[in-house]
């Protein structure tokens, strides 16, 4: 019914297919054979359909953006350990009340994005749901996905929003080792903590797409594609770079005299 829903929205009135053809060529460049009708909302239907809904279109497989940083940088091309966390953003007037709802920890009216990581930072599946759920539930549904796309993962690091009973669920339903980091007892203001820095700093390039400060799609599928867009850009990017990064900054001297 979801997917049939989705097809539905990406058609016009006049019943011819807008998308004719959508596939994520190397390197993690998607193309999107479109026809001349076709439209933004189609578009973002051919992303959300790329991945299947159970799975990024980025990280399918070899030849992906994902895979070929990790190579790159001497790791296993899929990875077997993962960092959870959530973000809950407002949602615009156009966001419906059957998909948005209210977050009272963070005092949000809109939905919230359950974004899980590599040990690199680099994404491996988003979902987005209402504020008003706790992520200790939308976990159930993600870690389920994430064991039948991902068989190889082993454990998953966590805060203190996804303990409790959902520990023990994971190790005797999905053979899932979550642990969960917690912040030191007595600090006040900010800490970085272990681990959980890396699913933080992702947030944060997510959010340098300005589209993404706030939800502004109807469809739940669609702000996930805006957020896979945004990861696709920031790892192709990192991909096609000419010149290795450097993090020192060193001021240029100035001739004396």
């Amino acid at each position: 019914m979801r997917k049939q829903n989705l097809a539905a929205a990406g058609r016009l009135q006049t019943g011819v297919e807008p998308i004719q053809e959508a596939h994520v060529a190397e390197p993690g460049l998607l193309v999107i054979d479109v026809a001349g009708e076709a439209t933004v909302m189609a578009i973002q239907d051919a992303v959300a359909r790329t991945g299947g809904g159970d799975g990024p279109p980025y990280d399918a497989g070899p030849g992906q953006p994902g895979v070929r940083i990790r190579t790159g940088k001497g790791r296993c091309p899929h990875p077997v350990t993962l960092i959870v966390d959530s973000q809950s953003v407002k949602g615009a007037s156009t966001v419906g009340r059957d998909s948005r709802g209210y977050d009272a920890a963070k005092k949000i009216n809109g939905r919230k994005r359950h974004i899980t990581v590599d040990t690199l930072g680099l994404p491996v599946m988003i979902t987005v749901t209402p504020a008003d759920i706790q992520d200790r539930d939308a976990a159930r549904d993600v870690f389920w996905r994430l064991r039948l796309t991902q068989p190889q993962i082993t454990q998953v690091w966590a805060d203190r929003g996804y303990a409790g009973e959902l520990v023990d669920w994971a190790r005797e339903r999905l053979w899932l080792t979550l642990r969960i980091v917690s912040r030191p007892k007595g600090v006040k203001g900010f800490v970085v903590l272990p681990r959980r820095w890396k699913v933080e700093r992702t947030i944060g390039w997510c959010m340098n797409a300005r589209r993404n400060a706030r939800d502004y799609e109807r469809l739940p599928q669609h702000s996930e594609a805006h957020l896979n867009w945004a990861l696709i850009t920031m790892m192709t990017r990192r991909l096609t770079r000419k010149s290795p990064r450097t993090d020192n900054w060193t001021k240029k001297h100035r001739p004396v005299g």
